[in-house]
């Protein structure tokens, strides 16, 4: 199972990939799920394609994340991961 979220990292002046090593680095394992279609090379040399058509899309992949969840998954587990996630954001401040 997942747990995705959507941060918008323009308005905390950061990015996905700062996020994902901070998490990384303290043992959360995140997963990254969504890459454009149209950004793959197949797709970049048909030229109906264009990144402006799909903003949405380029948001999206460059804002959120998953988190894993499973069945029995612990309440200290969840509080951990809440916890980092908070001290992330107070250090961007």
């Amino acid at each position: 199972h997942l747990m995705i979220i959507s941060i918008n990292f323009n308005k905390l002046k950061s990015n996905r990939d700062l996020f994902y090593k901070f998490m990384l680095k303290n043992k959360i394992y995140l997963q990254l799920h969504y890459h454009p279609i149209f950004l793959f090379s197949i797709f970049k040399k048909n030229k109906r394609f264009y990144i402006k058509n799909y903003p949405g899309s380029i948001f999206y992949s460059k804002n959120s994340c998953s988190f894993p969840i499973y069945h029995n998954i612990s309440i200290k587990t969840v509080d951990y991961v809440i916890n980092k996630m908070k001290i992330f954001f107070k250090l961007l401040k």
